[in-house]
């Protein structure tokens, strides 16, 4: 048991952190995962690998400390650094605008993004985790992609005209 904790707390407090948008939290996420693991030691069947049975327990304490306090996940996405602070902001507003076309997708698509993309999971690993079949993780991403890409192409439209309209009044060609 001490070998898995050495091997997992870290990537299990990263998938918890995902979840819950808070560190502590996500440590207390990884211990009361621990402690499930611990009090059902003997139910681990080898079908799966215990990483993908470490990570669905991890994910099932998130969804319920998320539904006690009603809250849903935000994806945390990490700042990169760019040379040039134009750069740097362009960055910003494409992950604010990614951010929140995720936001916009139900829990359900939410979940098979974020073991898809930020875990990059395959899909019999998601389907094992949600106990799903594949076809189910390829159709929820499919779904997924399409209202993600519904929703950023709205978003590029709308800085398209802010940034038209912006320009037109920057340059005095105002009638």
């Amino acid at each position: 048991m001490e070998q898995e904790i050495r091997l997992y707390s870290s990537y299990l407090h990263q998938v918890a952190y995902l979840y819950v948008k808070d560190r502590e939290l996500a440590k207390d996420v990884v211990q009361q995962v621990w402690l499930k693991r611990l009090k059902k030691v003997d139910q681990f069947r080898a079908e799966s690998q215990l990483k993908t049975y470490l990570v669905r327990m991890t994910v099932n304490v998130c969804h319920d400390l998320l539904r006690k306090q009603k809250k849903w996940y935000e994806p945390m996405t990490e700042k990169v650094d760019f040379r040039t602070p134009e750069r740097r902001l362009l960055q910003k507003e494409c992950t604010e605008n990614l951010i929140g076309a995720i936001h916009t997708l139900t829990f359900k698509e939410r979940e098979v993004i974020i073991l898809h993309y930020f875990e990059e999971w395959t899909t019999p690993e998601i389907a094992s985790c949600l106990s799903i079949t594949s076809s189910a993780v390829r159709s929820r991403l499919q779904r997924a992609r399409m209202h993600l890409k519904e929703k950023l192409e709205v978003a590029i439209d709308e800085e398209e005209t802010r940034s038209g309209i912006e320009a037109y009044y920057a340059n005095g060609t105002r009638d």
